[in-house]
């Protein structure tokens, strides 16, 4: 019987959780650091220059998500816009220059107060992801709030994730968006975007 992409997808999210359970606090902090080494060295190579000019798309990430503080404290002096998850599944993307509250789904987020930007203002976007194809594809949570987004930005996205997060290929719909980068700490992916 052919399962259906609904429960595929159910399925290698389930098989995601369980393998970062798996990890070691020790082992995450050493992820960490070399994904934080390999997004600077592909962000040289992609923007060659000042990163100070670029704005910058990032998220807060969740407990089982690798950690992007090292990122954004290494970027200061950019633009550093956060997503806010709005109750009708789409973002709104603010600057990240205030103390941040918290959210929807407990993530901290710029409170109202902080400047909205708009999509067309974003020169790099890093995308959160369940699990990433070695071709770009991402699998998210499931409420599509970055498929929403990806939909109207055309500029260059980063989805980074652990080793155990990258799979040959991932379950994927029509409406399911992909990534230009994975970068993993192991590896930066080139990955054909379809």
């Amino acid at each position: 019987m052919n399962t259906s992409i609904k429960e595929q997808k159910r399925k290698l999210r389930q098989t995601v959780k369980e393998s970062i359970l798996n990890l070691t606090v020790e082992q995450r902090h050493s992820y960490d650091r070399e994904l934080i080494r390999h997004f600077f060295k592909l962000v040289h190579e992609v923007f060659p220059g000042n990163l100070q000019n670029l704005t910058i798309l990032s998220y807060m990430p969740l407990p089982d998500e690798p950690d992007l503080t090292g990122i954004m404290a290494q970027l200061s002096g950019s633009n550093i816009v956060l997503p806010v998850t709005e109750s009708d599944f789409t973002l709104t993307l603010r600057l990240a220059n205030q103390n941040l509250i918290q959210g929807r789904y407990n993530i901290s987020e710029p409170p109202e107060s902080s400047p909205t930007v708009s999509v067309s203002e974003i020169d790099l976007a890093l995308i959160p992801g369940r699990a990433f194809s070695r071709k770009g594809k991402r699998l998210g949570r499931g409420k599509g709030y970055y498929d929403r987004f990806l939909s109207e930005y055309s500029g260059p996205t980063i989805g980074l994730c652990y080793d155990e997060q990258l799979f040959d290929s991932v379950p994927h719909e029509s409406h399911d968006k992909s990534c230009h980068y994975i970068i993993t700490p192991t590896q930066i992916i080139h990955a054909t975007v379809a």
